[in-house]
C-alpha cells in the first residue's frame, strides 16, 4: 500500500488523486466519465482512500517539504485534519477561481 515506494526523499508533491466518492461517479457528466477510467475518479467510499494512503506515506517515510492535494470543496476539512494528524504544519487551504476550497497544502520539516 506504499504509494511513493518508488520515489526517495522529494521536497513537494503535488497530487490531484482519485477523489470522487465511488457511489457518486454515476452522476459525473457522461462526457467526463466516458473520457478517463475508473481509477482516475473512484478515490473509495468518502473519496479519501487514496488521499490518506499518500498523507501516510508523508508522514512516515517521504516528509516533503509541501504536499498539495486538489480535492472536491467538501473534502477539504477533512484533508486538514489528516495532514494535521500526521504531522504536518502550515496546513492551508486554497481556493479556485470559482472561490470554492480546491488545494490543500500542508509540510513537514522545519516550521517557517
Amino acid at each position: 500500500s506504499d504509494l511513493a515506494f518508488a520515489l526517495g526523499g522529494v521536497d513537494v508533491i503535488v497530487a490531484n488523486l482519485p477523489y470522487v466518492p465511488s457511489a457518486t461517479i454515476a452522476t459525473l457528466a457522461r462526457e467526463v466519465r466516458d473520457r478517463e477510467p475508473l481509477l482516475a475518479f473512484d478515490g473509495g467510499v468518502d473519496g479519501l482512500d487514496l488521499i490518506r494512503r499518500l498523507i501516510d506515506d508523508c508522514a512516515t517515510r517521504l516528509r516533503p517539504r509541501l504536499l498539495a492535494l486538489e480535492c472536491d470543496p467538501e473534502q477539504a476539512h477533512p484533508i486538514s485534519e489528516a495532514l494535521l494528524n500526521g504531522g504536518a504544519h502550515d496546513v492551508a487551504v486554497q481556493k479556485d477561481f470559482a472561490s470554492r476550497d480546491r488545494v490543500v497544502t500542508g509540510r513537514w520539516g522545519r516550521e517557517a
